[in-house]
């Protein structure tokens, strides 16, 4: 969808049909709604997320893994937008599965929540902000001692965790281990996590 039709789609569309649509298909959603952000452009670094075949695949994956439950891996060249793809999907789980808990973590809190959108959180929260007022749930940030984002509507969570102290932080609907290959403890944070 160019940028034309997504402006036009966002003026125009039934917002009760739209969020009923995206709330079944996490790739509509973020095909039309959602934004990533490139540093290296020169023209523009915020820009449509428009999902390449293989981005399609892994997120309809993640549906997959979430619905069957149970430990998965993935492994992926650097640069490919993975971060970028499970940063918008668990919001998407944020908004649209009730009472959902979805862990993000990395080898240093900072990695998770650096106000940046290098960080895991710092990509949710672009994605969340860049929404439109009618289709962005009511949420609260917290920070410290770590990072959340709760759904008020729904009860869902967002949390983030690092150090060696990934996993130990309650269950998980689906939680994300970034980089997890530099994890100083692996097999603790591998069993506290499953």
């Amino acid at each position: 969808m160019n940028l034309r039709t997504r402006y036009r789609h966002l003026l125009t569309c039934d917002h009760a049909a739209e969020l009923s649509r995206c709330s079944r298909d996490p790739v509509y959603w973020i095909n039309t709604w959602c934004w990533t952000y490139d540093p290296r452009r020169p023209d523009i670094r915020w820009i449509p997320f428009e999902l390449w075949p293989a981005q399609d695949q892994y997120i309809r994956w993640l549906i997959s893994v979430v619905r069957r439950g149970g430990p998965s891996t993935v492994v992926k060249p650097r640069d490919v937008g993975a971060s970028w793809l499970n940063a918008a999907f668990a919001v998407w789980c944020l908004c649209y599965l009730e009472g959902a808990s979805i862990g993000m973590a990395s080898r240093k809190l900072m990695y998770v929540e650096s106000g940046s959108p290098d960080s895991l959180f710092g990509k949710a929260w672009s994605i969340l902000e860049r929404l439109p007022q009618w289709m962005r749930p009511p949420v609260r940030r917290v920070r410290s001692p770590m990072p959340l984002i709760r759904n008020l509507s729904n009860g869902s969570e967002l949390k983030g965790e690092g150090g060696d102290n990934v996993g130990r932080g309650g269950r998980s609907l689906w939680y994300l281990l970034d980089e997890a290959a530099y994890l100083e403890d692996q097999e603790s944070v591998e069993s506290a996590v499953a």
